[in-house]
Formats: C-alpha cells, structure tokens, sequence
C-alpha cells in the first residue's frame, strides 16, 4: 500500500507544480497556446458551447464567493484542464497525506496539496480536510453513513423552500429536491439523464442538480437507496478490518470513504471517474489483501 501511495505523491508534485504555474500566469495561456475552446467545440462540449474563450466560458472560475466580494475566483486545474477531476483527486489523497508519518510528506506533499485543494475551490475538499482535522469525533460506526442523511435531507429542506439557489447552499438544496421528485409519486426517477448538471435546461429546474445523490434521486428514484446502501456495507467491511486488525491504514481509507460519501451527498462532483476512481480502487486493493488465519477469526460484524 505504502508503495502505491508512493506513487500517487510522486505522480501529483508535477501536477501541483503545473496547476500554479498555470494558475499565476493569464488565462489566455488556454486560449493562445493550448487552444482549450477549439477542442471543447470539437468534442461537442455543450456548457462550453459558442464560447470563444476560456474565461467567457466561466469554467476555470467559482462564484461560490460572489455574494460576499461581488465577483467570480479563478480555479486551478493543471493537467486535467477542468476543476472538479483536479478537486477529486486531492480530496482522494489528503486523508493519507495528512496522516502519513513520513516527513517528506507530511511537510512537503500536504501542505501542497492543501495549497491546490483550497484553490480549486472544492467545497467537498474543504468538508475532508476538516474531516481529517476533527477525525476524533467521526464515529467508528457503520451506521454514520446512514445517519448523517437526516440532517442532509432536513437541512436540505429548509434550504429549498426558503428558496435559495445560489453558491454552496445550492447544493443541499439540490440535495432535497431529488428526494422531492421521488415524493411527488416518481418512485423510479424520471429516467436517465433527466436531471443534474449536465441535463437539459428544462429538465435540470425539475431538480437533482448539483448534489450527486440528488442527481441519482432524481433518475433512478427509490433506486438510489440501494446503491447508498452499498456504500454503508462497504464503510461497514472497512471497519471490521479496522477494529480488528487495529491497522491504521483502514483507519485512514475510512475517513477518507465518509468524507466521499458526504461530498457525494453535497456535490455532484463526486460522480465523476476521473478523480473518484482511486476511492473505489483503493478501497477494493485493501478490502483484497488476504488476512491471516489469526484476523479472520477476529472479525466479526460492526453495527
């Protein structure tokens, strides 16, 4: 595992290195020597769709911040040439980077991945980030994943009737209005690709958007539980490695699954391949390695 690691450190100092670079210099970099619009147009990006430039686009800013200072913030996106992968794969490593006791990581790789983390302007990093600094009041339960669904939704609630729809409360409302579809007696959704970000106009206002459940509420319906159910068997067999082999690399891995799990209840970012892919693949390289006869019989079922 510490091998693997090693890699993913190594892999993502150039990726930082590149991403401020880019960052500091104008925007137009994108336009003049990387011509990211032309190949946005060829590949028949439709948000980017009709957009001559990058920042005409508004891809590479956030307007979480308009409220406050009256205008949008540049993003860092690096090789990836979009913010949400970017954002992904650093809320992917600050659990171990955070965690690790080798100093060249702990004192170089984290503070630059938290430097690229906060200039993406990922609320989903930022929520794994105080995660891993609060880690002592996470509760070492399975059932957490299933809980923390209740404030969400009533949160959620309160969000969506009072009818704000701007910056990060965006999310949780969109959060609500998935589960809302399923209320209003569209018990299996309202079919694939009918809502979240990247549906049509029309049908994005019926809700689901911006919150990954949301999203998945909103298509597939009661569905979606299942699939969350999932995800609490899996925090579940995480934790009977954990509290039985007393390892602390399942200790890390599982802190760092709920922080995806509540960035996947907070943004639809969380659904994306690029950046989420070593979650899943990390989890599954763990949860494979072979115990010895001794830890078997050790594990026994976490409630």
């Amino acid at each position: 595992m510490s091998e693997y690691l090693k890699w993913h450190y190594i892999l993502f100092i150039p990726i930082a290195v590149f991403g401020l670079f880019e960052y500091l210099i104008d925007i137009t970099f994108w336009d003049d020597l990387m011509h990211l619009p032309r190949y946005w147009q060829d590949k028949g990006d439709l948000f980017a769709a009709g957009k001559l430039s990058v920042e005409s686009s508004g891809k590479f800013y956030s307007y979480d911040l308009y409220p406050l200072i009256g205008d949008k913030t540049r993003r860092i996106v690096s090789f990836y040439a979009e913010t949400k992968p970017l954002a992904s794969y650093c809320i992917y490593l600050i659990p171990f980077a955070y965690f690790s006791r080798q100093s060249a990581v702990k004192f170089f790789v984290c503070p630059l991945l938290l430097i690229v983390g906060v200039l993406t302007y990922s609320k989903g990093f930022i929520i794994v980030f105080f995660m891993c600094l609060f880690h002592n009041f996470i509760p070492k339960r399975a059932y957490f994943i299933l809980l923390i669904l209740i404030p969400f939704f009533v949160f959620g609630a309160i969000i969506y009737y009072l009818g704000i729809g701007i910056g990060p409360l965006s999310h949780i409302s969109g959060l609500y209005s998935g589960l809302l579809i399923i209320l209003k007696g569209n018990i299996f959704g309202l079919g694939l690709g009918a809502t979240g970000n990247y549906s049509s106009p029309l049908l994005e206002s019926l809700g689901g958007g911006e919150s990954g459940f949301g999203s998945m509420m909103g298509q597939i319906g009661i569905i979606a539980f299942i699939f969350y159910l999932f995800l609490y068997k899996v925090a579940k067999s995480i934790l009977n490695r954990y509290q039985k082999t007393e390892l602390k690399q399942y200790y890390v891995v599982y802190i760092g699954f709920v922080g995806w799990v509540v960035n996947f209840l907070y943004s639809e970012a969380a659904m994306g391949f690029r950046g989420n892919v070593f979650v899943f693949l990390t989890i599954g390289l763990l949860l494979s390695q072979q115990l010895d006869d001794k830890e078997k019989e050790l594990i026994v079922n976490v409630n």
